[in-house]
């Protein structure tokens, strides 16, 4: 690699006026798993924060509009900083898509999980030495808007609604091995998490 250790940075992308459904958000948060995780960059920017008919926000002269594109971006921006790193996750499921984010001093985690699938799945996720002394547990679906679901809890699996987008924050410190598994009637998934392969992130809301 001729370019060394130089961050990768996703740039000046956005879906024009295609922002307004929850189909939208969906690929904007898959978008975002594809460049984190497949492509490892260090930043994603979506290039229109508000705009007229289009961007994370629509304005007029005299109002605005929180589009449902927002949220996908709000999944990963708002429980994590820059100075974060990417921890290793895995899925053999076809229809999850899974990434999780570590602070530097290992005192919060997060877990952000995409279900593509039209099919809700439950979600049991084994933090193994990962002490958590807080949790909160937010989703995305097509009714709801990043909404507030309770508390994560280990001995009771999370309900993964069709097409829907969920954040799990944690606070604490411990390992940073999490092992997920998730169990649906017709497949099951096992997820594992760790600190053994790195990257920094800093997602930003780019405005222009």
């Amino acid at each position: 690699n001729s370019y060394g250790n130089k961050p990768i940075l996703q740039t000046e992308y956005s879906d024009g006026d295609q922002v307004t459904s929850h189909d939208a958000c969906m690929n904007l948060a898959v978008l975002m798993h594809n460049s984190l995780v497949e492509e490892g960059v260090a930043a994603y920017l979506y290039w229109q924060l508000t705009w007229g008919n289009g961007g994370l926000v629509s304005i007029t002269s005299d109002s605005w509009t929180i589009n449902p594109i927002y949220y996908a971006m709000l999944h990963y921006s708002k429980f994590t900083d820059p100075g974060w790193s990417r921890v290793e996750a895995s899925t053999n499921s076809s229809a999850l898509r899974i990434s999780a984010y570590i602070s530097p001093d290992n005192s919060g985690l997060c877990v952000v999980v995409i279900n593509t699938s039209s099919n809700s799945i439950d979600l049991s996720l084994s933090l193994e030495g990962y002490s958590s002394s807080a949790s909160e547990v937010y989703q995305t679906t097509q009714s709801e808007k990043a909404a507030y679901v309770g508390t994560f809890d280990e001995s009771d699996p999370m309900t993964l609604p069709g097409r829907s987008v969920t954040t799990v924050s944690l606070t604490s410190g411990g390992s940073t091995t999490t092992t997920a598994s998730t169990t649906t009637t017709s497949e099951t998934t096992s997820t594992t998490t760790t600190s053994e392969e790195q990257e920094t992130i800093i997602i930003q809301e780019n405005e222009t």
